[in-house]
């Protein structure tokens, strides 16, 4: 084919110099040539597919025993696009198409079987995450190859839902430790918020091999991390935590909030600061005055990420706080001005899981009801 195209009519064969008395060329019916390329440039292209199809497949069957996929599928379709382009660049366009729709099929069955896999991964006791960080590199990897490649979409969209999939499940098994380490660390003064560090260490210590996903699990980690945190600490009563800590619960939460973000820092350098709000805890147990709580609320606002579910829950931690109901109202409104802002759910509704979540009432320590309007 590539001799047909580029040898048969040039100057090194038929259009040398020293055949031009006689004109070979002009002996050369090209239009048969012309039927017999297009059907040699069809021919290639049904068996250069079935050896994609065939390498694609083979790479799946392999897939659990390396890291890798991405590499092994990108060379298998750029080596043959590469070796056609210089053949025919107008063949290497429709083949191009054909890959695409080959891989398509491709990621179909690998999106199945991982999906499969980090299922009963999630479920085992001891979760094993290594196949979720190489799963969410292989997307990130074939998304950046496909992205232009992909006229219609369809490959993205594939790509995307199985990262979206694999955060979700990497996100249920961080909130579980969370939760069950951070339940008992509130309801006692045992070291559990140093044993769920560990886990987390234990959990993510294979995410160094993988550097192109390792910010964005991080990241993810962390907001879970500081929202349960947040979570449990306003649902529990601030007397109860007074006398199984100390009586400075706010350098507590402090000092809990920096050292979660150093150990998270440790394990990935430059990690973003998700502990906004937990930092601005012992501000806002020190406050007397709503004017001042309402500037600590801003502040909160604005240091927080932009959708930080961290925010929702800013009135049940004015309540934990000791504000009336009034109060909490006035502080949102306030804070009705700054940029970004939103009305979170409605305080009657935080009041009820509020007390739903801490049994009771928390006692009042703030000004009370009758004293905030001289403020």
């Amino acid at each position: 084919m590539s001799w047909v195209l580029h040898t048969y009519l040039s100057r090194d064969l038929l259009g040398h110099p020293d055949l031009q008395c006689t004109d070979p060329i002009k002996k050369v019916d090209l239009l048969l040539l012309t039927q017999w390329t297009s059907q040699a440039e069809e021919k290639l292209f049904k068996m250069v597919m079935t050896d994609i199809s065939g390498c694609l497949e083979r790479i799946l069957e392999m897939e659990m025993s390396h890291d890798y996929l991405y590499l092994d599928t990108i060379q298998c379709i750029d080596a043959v696009l590469k070796k056609v382009f210089n053949i025919s660049p107008r063949l290497s366009d429709k083949l191009q198409e054909g890959c695409m729709r080959e891989l398509l099929e491709f990621l179909k069955k690998y999106a199945a079987a991982q999906k499969d896999l980090l299922r009963k991964k999630a479920k085992m006791k001891k979760t094993e995450t290594k196949d979720f960080f190489k799963n969410l590199n292989n997307c990130k990897n074939l998304k950046q190859y496909i992205q232009d490649k992909d006229k219609q979409g369809h490959l993205v969209e594939i790509i995307e839902h199985m990262e979206a999939f694999t955060l979700k499940l990497l996100r249920e098994i961080v909130a579980d430790i969370a939760e069950r380490r951070l339940k008992k660390y509130f309801q006692s003064q045992n070291t559990e918020f140093s044993l769920l560090l560990d886990d987390v260490r234990s959990l993510l210590s294979g995410l160094s091999d993988y550097e192109g996903v390792q910010m964005r699990v991080m990241d993810e980690a962390y907001k879970l991390l500081a929202h349960v945190y947040l979570k449990r600490l306003v649902g529990t009563r601030l007397s109860r935590l007074r006398r199984r800590w100390q009586p400075d619960v706010g350098r507590r939460v402090t000092d809990d909030a920096e050292l979660l973000h150093r150990f998270l820092s440790d394990l990935v350098n430059g990690v973003a600061g998700r502990n906004a709000m937990l930092l601005k805890v012992d501000d806002l147990l020190t406050l007397k005055d709503l004017d001042a709580t309402k500037m600590t609320a801003a502040e909160m606002q604005q240091k927080c990420y932009p959708g930080s579910e961290d925010l929702e829950l800013l009135p049940a931690l004015l309540q934990w706080r000791g504000l009336s109901r009034s109060q909490i109202r006035e502080v949102q409104y306030a804070m009705g001005d700054l940029p970004g802002f939103q009305l979170r759910p409605t305080p009657a509704s935080w009041f009820s899981w509020f007390s739903w979540f801490s049994c009771c009432t928390p006692e009042s320590t703030f000004i009370g009801e009758e004293d905030s309007s001289r403020i």
